[in-house]
């Protein structure tokens, strides 16, 4: 009987086919770099991918779900208003941008089969298309009217971070807009530097809180590497792209989004320069990598910004 064998990641075939064949198959060596970037970025929980028409996204900063009147009392045979969900603030405009960059394997990479040194190349490419995402997100948060919370002493130097997040969290239970109707946003998840998530976890107003029946929920027995849950609901979510002394806490809504005129793409390694078996001129198969996209933040209030976290 013949065993069926499943693949289930480009990456477990890695080693099973040699630099060449990689080359061959068009679909391979973009398919393993798409598999590095989707689900690793961070900044999707805070960022919705929305589709962009043209090189500028238009939007409005949320407001309530309420409509623009009040209900009233209306006398027998007299008209009943009518109202409309309430319009938001001014039309703001995320602009569009074409991020891109190119990625070389040489003749000799592919004739002396250096799958190490293939592999080191995609992973350094997808390390640095979800590197410049983080920032262009960040940009947009720091750019964006999102509450801010400094915390009085730093986590690593005694600092109450239970406190802290605590503070944090009824910023979001408690935004409003100029009306004073609630957003109700409901905080759920925490951006963060892995080593100042370290400096949380360990903080004793942290483990103080795992004691007695909630002592195997720590965090500390699941893992530092893994996303643990703190208070039961706040996903802690890891990124060194994040500044070590900076936190964003977020909500059950979306911060904002990634407008993009098409999904990322990236061809297949091809002769850079010409057409032989060598690849050309330079002896060398070239990919592209491009991506047209912008970034805006149209939910600030469901977001706090913390500062002053490590000293």
């Amino acid at each position: 009987m013949t065993e069926i064998t499943t693949i289930s990641s480009y990456w477990d075939d890695f080693k099973e086919l040699t630099v060449e064949e990689m080359l061959a198959d068009f679909d391979f060596l973009p398919g393993a770099l798409n598999e590095l970037i989707e689900g690793e970025e961070a900044f999707k929980t805070f960022f919705r991918t929305v589709s962009a028409k043209s090189s500028v996204y238009g939007y409005r900063e949320a407001s309530p779900d309420y409509l623009d009147r009040e209900l009233g009392e209306v006398a027998e045979l007299g008209e009943i208003p009518v109202a409309d969900p309430d319009a938001g603030k001014e039309m703001n405009f995320a602009q569009i941008k074409k991020f891109a960059l190119g990625l070389r394997v040489s003749w000799e990479q592919k004739q002396d089969n250096d799958v190490d040194a293939v592999a080191k190349e995609l992973r350094a490419r997808a390390n640095t298309i979800r590197r410049q995402n983080a920032r262009s997100a960040l940009e947009a948060l720091n750019a964006a009217p999102v509450q801010e919370l400094a915390v009085t002493t730093p986590w690593n130097n005694g600092g109450d971070v239970a406190d802290s997040l605590l503070d944090a969290q009824e910023l979001i239970l408690g935004a409003s807009d100029d009306k004073g109707r609630p957003f109700e946003y409901v905080p759920e998840k925490l951006w963060i530097n892995p080593v100042t998530a370290s400096a949380m976890l360990r903080n004793k107003s942290i483990q103080d809180f795992y004691i007695g029946s909630l002592a195997g929920e720590n965090p500390l027995f699941k893992g530092l590497a893994g996303t643990p849950l703190i208070f039961e609901n706040i996903q802690v979510i890891k990124d060194y792209t994040v500044p070590k002394d900076t936190a964003f806490l977020g909500s059950s809504v979306d911060a904002g989004f990634m407008a993009e005129r098409e999904p990322a793409w990236a061809s297949a390694f091809l002769p850079e320069d010409g057409t032989d078996e060598r690849g050309g001129a330079r002896q060398s198969f070239r990919s592209n990598y491009t991506h047209r996209r912008g970034f805006g933040v149209d939910h600030p209030q469901s977001v706090v910004k913390l500062s002053g976290l490590m000293a």
